[in-house]
């Protein structure tokens, strides 16, 4: 996958998808609305990151429609390079960019959440995340350790 490098022109998702999902009362009800994420790259090949399914095309499928989120944060990843693709143990995937954002598609109860975040904003909570490149297949420590000794 020869995706490291290239720079995103635009996000896009897929139609809602629904699927028959357990009844968490006061979480999410039977139905779980999932959708694909797609990035238009400068060389005209498209990503699709979803949680068990990232791969490259050629084509953006017609049904995608321009992916807007309530804080307009997509935005700001346009023009952005990618330099990694991560994934964690719960069906996640980030798309590391190089500013030191993210975009992360996560299938949680209810159905997919597409959120832009930074590592900046993690916790020492969050550090317990197990993340591995999809790209290497080595773990990436979103908290490096520095010795200063």
């Amino acid at each position: 996958m020869d995706v490291v490098g290239k720079t995103i022109m635009q996000i896009h998702r897929g139609p809602w998808e629904a699927a028959s999902g357990v009844d968490m009362p006061g979480l999410a009800g039977p139905t779980w609305h999932y959708c694909d994420v797609f990035l238009s790259l400068d060389d005209s090949t498209v990503l699709n990151v979803c949680p068990g399914k990232v791969s490259v095309s050629d084509v953006l499928p017609t049904n995608a429609k321009k992916l807007k989120l309530s804080d307009g944060s997509n935005a700001d990843c346009i023009g952005r390079t990618i330099v990694d693709i991560l994934e964690e143990e719960e069906p996640t995937i980030l798309v590391l960019l190089d500013d030191g954002r993210y975009i992360d598609h996560s299938y949680l109860p209810g159905g997919s959440s597409i959120t832009i975040g930074s590592f900046a904003n993690w916790t020492e909570d969050d550090t317990d995340v197990l993340l591995k490149s999809i790209i290497t297949g080595k773990p990436f420590n979103s908290h490096p350790v520095v010795d200063n000794t």
